[in-house]
């Protein structure tokens, strides 16, 4: 009974997954830019608490900034803008149920949809949006949020896959990045605060790759 219970998820997952790229296929196709954006608003008021949402989050709007990155990223900052000015006491905001919840989880998302959405845009548009609309939110998000190391590897991932988009554009060689001192920086002090005499977690490991592709 385990077992079938188990291959009834894994198709539920799977077909959840290809719903959420064939909406993102649908929106990138969609020449009403207004509804596309009305579409994305609404993808981003989403339960971040459930995995399944915030995977379809990055998946949708991975696949529909193929077409639409101007579209997609403004959506983003606006969302993040807006989630900023909500207000929160300052007990509420120090709990840590809260610190590690719905915002978090929120925060956490955006910056994977991020990095996700720089490895499939276009190619000649990326390198004019790759530092304040994307580095820069990326590095917002990560600082107002709860640094444990669930948020430390999303970070790492960030650097991985922005660095790996930035190598693959045809004018990488002559690019200055301007966040590359400062994300180096995180990654040797992720590295530093890791104990030396055990690999308690793989965040040392993907530290090192991710200097490596930064470099």
């Amino acid at each position: 009974m385990d077992a079938w219970n188990y291959i009834w998820r894994s198709r539920g997952i799977l077909h959840q997954s290809f719903l959420y790229k064939a909406l993102g296929m649908s929106l990138a196709a969609c020449e009403d830019l207004v509804h596309v954006k009305s579409q994305i608003h609404t993808l981003l008021t989403t339960d971040y608490m459930e995995a399944p949402e915030r995977q379809g989050v990055i998946s949708i709007l991975t696949v529909c900034a193929e077409s639409h990155l101007d579209l997609a990223l403004n959506a983003l900052q606006e969302f993040g803008a807006a989630m900023s000015k909500v207000k929160i006491s300052g007990f509420i905001s120090h709990l840590k149920d809260y610190r590690h919840g719905t915002r978090g989880k929120t925060r956490s998302t955006l910056m994977l949809t991020y990095s996700n959405v720089t490895v499939h845009a276009p190619k000649e548009q990326l390198l004019s949006r790759v530092e304040a609309d994307i580095t820069g939110n990326v590095l917002h998000h990560y600082r107002t949020s709860c640094q444990d190391m669930y948020l430390k590897l999303t970070l790492i991932q960030n650097v991985t896959e922005i660095s790996c988009a930035i190598l693959e554009t045809r004018d990488s060689q002559k690019f200055e990045f301007s966040y590359k001192l400062e994300l180096l920086g995180s990654m040797l002090n992720f590295i530093k605060k890791e104990p030396r005499d055990t690999l308690a977690s793989p965040v040392r490991y993907k530290a090192i790759l991710a200097i490596g592709h930064l470099r």
